[in-house]
């Protein structure tokens, strides 16, 4: 599977919110997220629906919220960030 993030770019990046580092979602975390979005599930820390396509995700180093990556282009806005507690798992 082609990297939807170059590695020297998340090599950098860290969790706006808590500065944990971030890890490239695998596989079946990511389809696990397009399926609640495909239910109409998937919803932002906000509360907004999740709509477009997500190419892939970052996740917490602790494993409880995911920013996605749409376009290539990773949106770490904490208000647009997804609680994987309902999401994933």
């Amino acid at each position: 599977m082609k990297s939807v993030i170059n590695p020297a770019l998340l090599a950098h990046l860290v969790c706006p919110e808590t500065r944990q580092s971030l890890v490239l979602a695998s596989p079946e975390q990511v389809a696990l997220i397009r399926a609640q979005q495909e239910a109409g599930a998937l919803k932002t820390r906000q509360g907004d629906k999740v709509s477009g396509q997500i190419d892939g995700a970052l996740i917490r180093e602790k494993g409880d919220v995911a920013y996605l990556i749409v376009d290539g282009i990773p949106d770490l806005l904490i208000a647009e960030s997804i609680p994987l507690e309902s999401s994933t798992g």
